[in-house]
Parts: structure tokens; C-alpha cells; sequence
């Protein structure tokens, strides 16, 4: 049963680590300025997780910045680019970004070449570090009373 409790505990910690990692570069993209844009290239594209074995599907939206009189291309939907089970999902967010569309961009002003159409306020960010807590609760359970 230690074993297992040795699993759960570092399983834990590691999603607690991810999970910070998700909710700093979240807090940071908050904080960017922004500028007007316009979209260049909306699609959806499409891949395989090599975990899952399944065809997973992400918006592909394209545009174009200027910060300080520089152009920038950036290719980033949010600060945590998520591929969806269901090419529908990333087709509802690709239709509203068609091309020619005037959009705000959120930019890094440490490397504007970094930017983002949307700030990732979802709940989602969260979910590494609540089960991160929850496995490492359940790891130290086993050890300590298992």
C-alpha cells in the first residue's frame, strides 16, 4: 500500500506543480496591454494525442499586430492553447474570428512577438491543482495510515 501512496503523492505534487505553472502564466497574460488586430488565416486543425490515441481538434486563428509601428504575426487563441474532443468546439471559436475580422490582440510587452486573443479566465486553469491536491492527500493518507 506504500507504494501506491508513494504514487498518488507524487502524482499529486507534479499536477500541483502543472496547475501553478497554468494560473502564473494566466495571472501574467492579464496584466498585457492591448492593441488592434486583424485576423488573417481561421481554421480548424486537427491532430492525434499520443496519450489518448484520439483525433483532438484546436482553433488555428491567424493575425496580425502592430506594437511601436513593428508588425507581429502570432498564431495563440489563449495563454493555455487547449485541442477539444469535438471539431465542432473549435469550429464555434474559429467562427468568430473570420478573416479580415478586426480583433484585440493581448500582447507580451516583454517579447510582443507573444500574444493572445483571449485571456483564459476559465475555470479550467484550476483543475491540475485541485486534483493535484487531491492526490496528494490521498497519497499521504495511504502513507501515513495505510
Amino acid at each position: 500500500m506504500k507504494k501506491v501512496g508513494i504514487i498518488f503523492l507524487m502524482v499529486g505534487v507534479l499536477l500541483f506543480v502543472v496547475g501553478y505553472i497554468f494560473i502564473k502564466q494566466a495571472k501574467k497574460v492579464e496584466k498585457w496591454p492591448s492593441v488592434k488586430g486583424v485576423v488573417v488565416e481561421s481554421k480548424v486543425v486537427s491532430h492525434l494525442d499520443s496519450e489518448s490515441n484520439q483525433t483532438m481538434y484546436a482553433p488555428a486563428i491567424t493575425y496580425r499586430y502592430k506594437v511601436d509601428g513593428k508588425e507581429y504575426t502570432c498564431s495563440d487563441y489563449g495563454a493555455l492553447n487547449i485541442s477539444y474532443s469535438f471539431a465542432s468546439e473549435a469550429e464555434r471559436i474559429v467562427n468568430n474570428y473570420p478573416e479580415g475580422k478586426e480583433v484585440i490582440v493581448y500582447y507580451n510587452p516583454e517579447n510582443p512577438y507573444k500574444a493572445v486573443l483571449v485571456k483564459n479566465k476559465s475555470f479550467l486553469i484550476y483543475i491540475p491543482q485541485v486534483l493535484g491536491g487531491i492526490f496528494t492527500i490521498i497519497g499521504a493518507g495511504l502513507l501515513f495510515f495505510g
